[in-house]
């Protein structure tokens, strides 16, 4: 059985080519804090309802025990006690710090790219798609190019994101990645090959929405990875109720009509708009940077050696922290008056999403205005706030200039976020096909 499980789960920890060529599995994990002549119970885990270390046969009336932890997507049968998945944690944090390497846990759809059924791809569309991607007869190297690949054993289109490669190699260098999605393990599967054909960035760590705890929401239970050193990049705020501090929030990828219809979108998709991000200075780009950030700020905390060669872990960092110390500083110089964004007959100003929004990012929120005052957010450019705020050369902006600081960790600039004009989510900045401009509406999760 053992030789089975090590079988199985080495895969587990496939990393990139840098990494060395003897790899660890949970099943040696397991073995090294549980030695064989220690007594069960308790029994560190099971596999296929059978004790890793003694043999035991798990009472059936255990399964769905709440003191155990399901790894479905390591294998099948294999669960691990709460205990020894907190011990597991533990170890391999001290491991991953070792090589410099903290955890990022990607999302996939509208995040890392935009999925559409072939049925939900108008003729228009599909007319485009042929003009300007498939002209060519598509090889792999022309794939990777343009980002578009048809899916035939799911009937679907799948757009990667701009720059999604160079993202994953980049990011890879400083995280062990992991993939976490609500689609079926099918789906997952099929993207982590477009995504990673050698399988030296996921391994097998692709988590489905069978292998999740919950069908409708995400949790870090299923990662063997210490919470205060994971971050978490994905387009829905909702789906992780328990680790919101870890979460970098994504500005969604709409790039199929179909996309911006199931959120109710109004506005052009990127495809209907025939244009795209731009790779250079887009989302993703953009979020390399901070990740970047992230992980200097982690590691500029640990301690050397009397040689300074080597790092350690001193288990007082964590990520969690470090986020919301880098999103506090976005607006630190802003004083902020809100004008007719609220309802008016609301008693508490500060329980508004908006105003709680700008304080995280750390702007002073101001009920009147005052010679300190930086910012008015208004909707109505005939408020007496926003009068003052162009008496007194004072910025005045629409509140998705806030919701734009949000997604880009830096302050937007207050010219493209007027209030007297229809305020456009512009911050992905976008490649221009030749066609007449469309701008692509933000969408948001509060």
């Amino acid at each position: 059985m053992k030789e089975e499980l090590d079988r199985i789960v080495k895969r587990q920890k496939l990393d990139d080519h840098e990494e060395s060529p003897k790899q660890t599995s949970v099943i040696d994990i397991v073995s090294d804090g549980n030695s064989r002549s220690k007594p069960c119970p308790p029994h560190p885990g099971f596999l296929h309802g059978m004790c890793i270390r003694c043999g035991f046969l798990k009472p059936s009336d255990e399964e769905g025990d709440k003191h155990s932890v399901a790894l479905r997507y390591i294998h099948a049968g294999l669960e691990v006690s709460c205990q020894e998945a907190e011990r597991i944690k533990r170890t391999e944090l001290q491991k991953i710090s070792a090589r410099r390497k903290l955890y990022l846990v990607l999302d996939l759809d509208h995040t890392l790219l935009n999925s559409a059924r072939f049925m939900e791809v108008t003729s228009d569309e599909y007319t485009y798609l042929q003009a300007v991607y498939l002209s060519k007869e598509i090889t792999s190297d022309q794939c990777k190019e343009t980002g578009l690949h048809s899916l035939q054993n799911l009937q679907m289109w799948t757009k990667l994101r701009p720059f999604v490669h160079e993202f994953l190699k980049e990011a890879s260098k400083l995280f062990e990645l992991h993939l976490y999605t609500m689609g079926e393990r099918v789906y997952a599967q099929t993207i982590a090959h477009i995504l990673d054909p050698s399988g030296r960035l996921f391994g097998s760590r692709v988590i489905s929405q069978g292998e999740s705890t919950c069908r409708t929401t995400k949790d870090l239970d299923v990662l063997l990875g210490a919470e205060s050193a994971v971050a978490i990049l994905d387009d829905t705020e909702a789906v992780w109720p328990r680790h919101r501090d870890n979460l970098i929030l994504i500005e969604r990828y709409h790039f199929f009509g179909s996309s911006c219809k199931h959120f109710g979108i109004v506005n052009a998709s990127l495809l209907e708009a025939e244009k795209d991000e731009s790779a250079e200075e887009g989302t993703l780009a953009t979020t390399l940077k901070l990740l970047q950030q992230l992980h200097t700020a982690f590691f500029d905390r640990c301690y050397q050696d009397a040689e300074g060669q080597n790092q350690h872990y001193t288990g007082e960092q964590d990520v969690r922290m470090i986020l919301r110390t880098l999103r506090s500083r976005v607006l630190a110089d802003c004083r902020v008056v809100f004008s007719r964004v609220f309802p008016t007959r609301l008693s508490f100003p500060e329980a508004h999403p908006l105003w709680q929004l700008a304080e995280r990012l750390g702007a002073t929120c101001c009920s009147s205005v005052d010679a300190s005052v930086t910012h008015v957010v208004a909707v109505d450019k005939g408020t007496d706030k926003a009068r003052w705020a162009r008496e007194n050369k004072r910025h005045l902006v629409h509140p998705r200039w806030l919701e734009a600081a949000f997604h880009i960790w830096k302050r937007p600039c207050e010219e493209d976020y007027p209030v007297d004009d229809v305020c456009v989510a512009i911050f992905s900045k976008t490649e221009e096909k030749p066609r007449p401009d469309v701008h692509q509406s933000l969408s948001t999760d509060y």
